[in-house]
């Protein structure tokens, strides 16, 4: 897990009562592989997701996580959880899994598509 924006990610430590925002990028691979691919997931806490709905501001929720206090062990712990329980043959059977937790860098690719967006 890295948040370029912040430094290392396991000395981010936000004041509890203030809104946080952070863009996290997490680096995930099949085990006993080499190689990874990168996922983007946003972790905000309760106070950024009230100021922002204050503001008039509708949240879309996919590819977020929202937690009351940033806890590094904690979050790292969670997102291993979600991706040993993804699953599959190969990795094409995997990612679409993945992708419901964090945007995958390829999300929106499409090789067989020309500039105008015709195959």
């Amino acid at each position: 897990m890295d948040a370029p924006q912040f430094g290392p990610i396991e000395s981010f430590k936000p004041n509890p009562d203030e809104p946080f925002y952070l863009s996290v990028t997490l680096s995930i691979g099949l085990k006993g592989e080499k190689g990874s691919d990168l996922f983007v997931v946003q972790v905000v806490n309760s106070f950024w997701l009230a100021q922002e709905t204050a503001k008039g501001i509708q949240v879309i929720g996919r590819h977020f996580i929202i937690t009351r206090d940033f806890d590094y062990d904690s979050l790292y712990q969670k997102i291993a959880a979600y991706c040993e329980k993804c699953t599959g043959e190969n990795w094409e059977d995997v990612v679409p899994r993945l992708s419901r937790l964090a945007e995958w860098e390829y999300e929106d690719y499409n090789s067989g598509l020309s500039a105008q967006g015709e195959l």
